[in-house]
């Protein structure tokens, strides 16, 4: 039995598609709020659209692909930041990641060296259309791989709010 300190089964935890969803969103915003803001991006603007269309992306798999209800280890399982961002090209074209990325390629690049630890001259990258598609794996690994502890979280309030609508 994989029991936590909130006196519950860790094996029981089930999400719903929708709790998944705000979570990923939740995280989006995070991203923006305690990261992006702070690094320095041209546009932030700029920077808060590039990863709305990322999270809208990881949101749409979730709500086609996900049935309504998953444990966590299922949820491992589907291992949806993969699956959406490296098993299928989130931009296809220069011209469109050109303008996806606007201004604010410099402010991505020190995202991705300072929050993810990845130093862009070990990789081969030779264009805009293979930037952007390996800066929407790293934001959607970011935003769809919560901590555990928030997935937790998620569960417990769940919990709470059942608990409280069975007394009214």
């Amino acid at each position: 039995m994989n029991n936590n300190n909130d006196g519950f089964n860790i094996d029981d935890v089930v999400l719903t598609k929708k709790q998944v969803t705000t979570i990923i969103t939740k995280r989006a915003k995070s991203l923006f709020e305690e990261e992006i803001r702070k690094n320095g991006f041209y546009s932030h603007d700029s920077a808060k659209s590039n990863i709305e269309e990322i999270r809208d992306k990881a949101i749409d798999y979730v709500n086609e692909n996900l049935p309504e209800k998953l444990t966590l280890d299922q949820l491992n399982e589907y291992e949806v930041a993969h699956r959406v961002f490296n098993d299928d090209y989130f931009i296809i074209g220069y011209g469109k990641a050109t303008e996806f990325i606007g201004l604010n390629f410099f402010g991505w690049c020190e995202w991705l060296k300072d929050s993810m630890d990845l130093e862009l001259n070990d990789i081969n990258i030779e264009n805009s259309e293979q930037f952007v598609n390996y800066l929407a794996y790293w934001v959607g690994t970011f935003i769809c791989s919560a901590p555990y502890d928030v997935l937790v979280e998620t569960y417990l309030e769940q919990i709470r709010e059942e608990q409280q609508n069975e007394k009214k």
